[in-house]
This record gives C-alpha cells, structure tokens and sequence, in this order.
C-alpha cells in the first residue's frame, strides 16, 4: 500500500485535525476520533503511528511494567509503549512498513494499536503500580525442565 492511499483512508476514517510540516522534512498529521492519533510520514513508504496516553511512568516499577509489555508484546502487540512525543506521558507508537502490507492489513495494524491503547488507558493502568509480571511466575516446584 502507499503512503497516501493510508493517509486518504485514515482522513476518510478518522478526519483530519492538523496537519504540519515538521522542520526535519516530515509531515505530521493528527487526527481524531474517540481515540486521538497522530502519524509521521517518513522517506520510504514508512508511517509512524503514534496514540498518546494518559499513564505516566515515572517510578522503576512503572518503568519495568512498560518494558515487561514491550519485551513480552503480550501487553503492546506489533506496537511499542514509549515515552509519548507530545507529552510527558506514555505513548502507543507503531511503524509501519507500508510497501509490504495489503490494505486490510494496514488497517488491522491501526485497529490493533488503538486496542492496545485502549488496554493501557483501561485495564493497562492499573497494572503500572503493581508488581512486575515476571514475579507472578510459578514456582521451581511446579515448573519441569526438559533438555533436549
């Protein structure tokens, strides 16, 4: 799919609120909808989606919860919490090779990450605060090793 063929389906969708040339050469769109975005157009056919939050992680515990969802993408899918480039808050952002996709699968791309972040503005926030997932792995007792 190209570049303006997925920004004429996210207008259509979505609507458009802004749109601005950034001094580095990309164009910036933002747009709205019950769940705001943002997308950076970038050199190669590339689209960074980024939706802002309204966590923020500032402690070790929160900022290990952020990590533990990135690395297990249980919690992120294709996307990546991040520090958020509009605020002093969290982000969902995704990249987005745009050559390689059909249509519908840019859409699931974009469905999936405003999941993601309706997960992490929901049910998501209150995990922040808690311990971190890798200390609700079972015991030694109940774990079997298998070597191969």
């Amino acid at each position: 799919m190209k570049l303006n063929d997925t920004l004429n389906m996210l207008m259509y969708a979505f609507g458009v609120d802004q749109v601005q040339a950034l001094e580095t050469g990309e164009m910036s769109y933002h747009f709205g909808g019950d769940q705001p975005f943002g997308a950076l157009a970038f050199p190669g056919n590339i689209l960074r989606l980024h939706v802002p939050l309204s966590l923020k992680a500032t402690d070790a515990a929160a900022l290990t919860r952020v990590l533990e969802g990135n690395c297990l993408g249980i919690e992120s899918g294709t996307g990546q919490l991040a520090l958020s480039p509009e605020s002093d808050g969290l982000a969902m952002v995704d990249f987005i090779a745009l050559d390689a996709l059909e249509k519908d699968d840019v859409q699931m791309r974009i469905v999936d990450l405003l999941l993601y972040a309706d997960y992490w503005e929901t049910m998501g926030a209150g995990l922040l605060g808690q311990q971190s997932a890798s200390t609700f792995a079972p015991e030694d007792a109940l774990m079997t090793t298998i070597r191969v």
